[in-house]
């Protein structure tokens, strides 16, 4: 009988993987789908975690973990699961998407149709393992709406217990995780977003064993709408460090950068930092090595080890009373900082990669979006890097205020002190710097002393060249990139009618009374114009109706994420419009392309025309300094990753407790 048994828990485990599996439910709308664009950051490595598929298999969980919509991209479920999976290995973690985006609680309520398909995938997973949370992100749709905002916690409550009850969970043991929506100041639903979730906070007093997980430092990929790949990957690691406070009575909360894979620098302390319960005892072994620390009042605690040789191996266990975190297959060797892409690294053995963020306020302790550390090569010489994935050379960005203060760099100390101390919204209304103000009437005089002189910025151009009619003589084929500042004018010929072969297939474009032209179908759904990025800013017209436009109050609007929807087009002849103002260096587009449900077509490669203005009349004088500089981004904290100290506050400061990181 007991052979029978073994034999049969073997049969088990091949049919779903060597261990059972810990099952975490990820329901919402689109922030907990993820619109994180998946080539902003590398892919948390996915060694036993698995997801439910479409069609209810397990795989191995990859970005997009969900199915949603085409759009789906990165979320918070990767960086959540690779946290809890390193807490425990003798499981296999087991992600339930079924987030919807634009869905409403009230489709998530008993006996609507998301709430029905996702007790169906949950009880199909329940026969692999045990659901251990429910990780929720909603609330958009139920945003400035009302009664229906006073309502939502009620309505929360219920479903969470509908689901608990369903699914047969004892809320004592089976968390619920929620969080705050994107409080995006200049998105056009700042307001309503920012009213729920001051009610939503409170919905912890209705749902027994659940945690409320703060996001209000987050920030969106450009849309105004979703958060952007590092603040996803970020939520998640906060869910995680929720999840674990309340199923552990006081865990061990290492700092981010402390992962399995790692690496110390030679010669140097092994500085292990975190948080953990009040005043617990920390012990700390790696093999015969040994040291121990109290934690602070804040829970606080930093233990250090001795420096060891390059090439030794290390696994590090940290222990409380009421936690123990294992780090392995930790490498001591050369640790180096790399500025710029992983190709500066790779002869390295090991990454860890850090997007770039901004930190005005002081230093953190995490670096945002932290993925963990990669191996890259199994073998070879005992080399590390922290590769930087920024661009920025502003050596006054990356200087710590200390730093600043002895290189006695007063204006740069004004410019963090006018950061720390402007008040961006007074009373709900924005507060526009006098500074932002004078420099951009002096800008505003310039244009119009352009405009006189005629050419693509003449306001001769910004009231006809978006319109389906135009003179286009004098225009010439469309360029993605442009190497001045300048204006520019894009114009797009398409034709919507029956589906066709495309240009590529056809070898050649069409052409409509001489000029190139490209076919999508009539009424085709969810089209729209899409774009990785737009340097600077741009406005966008399809038929001469705006369609969309990214401005300077969008945190990284030189890269921020396009995603212009366009009305289903009529049969017959249209034109996409897209005004691109390049301010200052190089600019152009980045991958334009026309999307709708079924099909896309590169602008990149399309044919197009072109007008462009690179300098003024020499009436009008030099371009004056932007507004769009300095000023304006200390007067929007964080908005830039120019102001002094706040790539060290961001960046460098979490990494100095490695103790060995140097410049390349």
């Amino acid at each position: 009988m007991k052979t029978k048994t073994l034999m049969a828990a073997a049969v088990a485990a091949m049919a779903f993987g060597a261990f059972a599996k810990d099952i975490y439910l990820l329901v919402g709308q689109s922030n907990m789908a993820g619109r994180g664009h998946l080539s902003d950051d590398a892919p948390i490595p996915n060694e036993r975690i698995e997801k439910l598929d479409k069609s209810d298999k397990w795989v191995a969980a990859t970005e997009p973990l969900h199915f949603d919509k085409p759009s789906a991209g990165a979320g918070l479920g990767m960086s959540f699961a690779r946290i809890v999976a390193d807490r425990d290995r003798t499981v296999t973690v087991g992600l339930v998407p079924c987030a919807v985006g634009g869905s409403a609680l009230d489709e998530w309520m008993p006996g609507a149709h998301l709430y029905m398909e996702a007790m169906r995938r949950a009880k199909i997973a329940q026969k692999d393992g045990e659901i251990k949370a429910i990780l929720w992100h909603q609330g958009e749709s139920d945003a400035d709406r009302g009664k229906r905002e006073a309502s939502y916690n009620a309505r929360l409550a219920k479903m969470v217990a509908a689901m608990r009850e369903e699914l047969g969970l004892d809320a004592k043991k089976v968390p619920f995780l929620f969080g705050s929506i994107g409080e995006f100041m200049h998105a056009p639903y700042y307001d309503g977003n920012c009213s729920l979730n001051k009610v939503m906070r409170h919905a912890t007093d209705l749902i027994p064993n659940s945690a409320w997980v703060e996001g209000g430092d987050l920030t969106c990929n450009g849309d105004m709408i979703h958060f952007n790949t590092r603040s996803v990957r970020t939520f998640g690691q906060r869910y995680a460090a929720a999840y674990l406070r309340l199923v552990k009575k006081e865990p061990i909360l290492l700092r981010n950068l402390y992962t399995d894979h790692m690496m110390f620098a030679a010669g140097k302390l092994i500085v292990l930092v975190g948080r953990t319960a009040p005043c617990a005892k920390v012990s700390v072994a790696a093999g015969a090595l040994k040291a121990s620390a109290t934690a602070g009042g804040d829970g606080a605690f930093r233990a250090e080890l001795p420096a060891q040789k390059a090439g030794t191996a290390l696994e590090i266990t940290l222990r409380t009373a009421d936690d123990a975190v294992t780090l392995r297959d930790v490498l001591v060797g050369e640790l180096v900082l790399a500025i710029g892409d992983e190709a500066s690294a790779k002869d390295a053995s090991r990454i860890l990669t850090v997007p770039q963020e901004v930190a005005p306020q002081g230093p953190n302790e995490n670096i945002p979006g932290c993925a963990g550390w990669r191996v890259i090569k199994a073998c070879g010489a005992p080399k590390g890097a922290v590769v930087v994935k920024s661009s920025v050379t502003d050596k006054l960005a990356w200087m710590s205020e200390r730093e600043l203060r002895k290189a006695g760099q007063k204006d740069a100390l004004d410019d963090l002190a006018y950061v720390r101390t402007y008040r961006p919204v007074v009373d709900g209304k924005y507060q526009v710097p006098r500074t932002l103000q004078r420099k951009a009437e002096t800008l505003k005089k310039w244009i119009a002393a352009v405009e006189q002189a005629g050419g693509a910025t003449s306001a001769d151009a910004r009231k006809n060249w978006m319109k389906l009619e135009l003179d286009e003589k004098g225009w010439e084929p469309a360029k993605i990139a442009i190497a001045k500042p300048s204006f520019v004018w894009y114009r797009w010929h398409i034709v919507a009618g029956a589906a066709g072969p495309s240009l590529e297939d056809e070898g050649e474009a069409e052409t409509l009374d001489g000029v190139p032209e490209i076919r999508i179908p009539a009424g085709c759904a969810d089209l729209r114009f899409a774009c990785n990025g737009i340097v600077d800013t741009d406005e966008a017209w399809f038929d001469g109706e705006k369609i969309g436009e990214t401005g300077v109050e969008t945190k990284y609007h030189w890269g921020a994420w396009r995603n212009y929807a366009i009305r289903p087009p009529k049969e017959g002849r249209h034109v996409l419009a897209v005004r691109v103002l390049n301010h200052y260096g190089a600019g152009g587009m980045n991958a334009p392309r026309l999307e709708w449900k079924g099909g896309v077509e590169d602008l990149a490669k399309a044919p197009g025309l072109m007008r462009v203005e690179t300098a003024p009349d020499a009436k009008t004088g030099p371009r004056p300094p932007s507004p769009w500089g300095s000023d304006f981004e200390l007067s929007n904290p964080g908005a830039s990753p120019t102001v002094p100290a706040t790539l060290y506050n961001a960046i460098l400061a979490p990494l100095e407790v490695l103790q060995s990181v140097k410049e390349r």
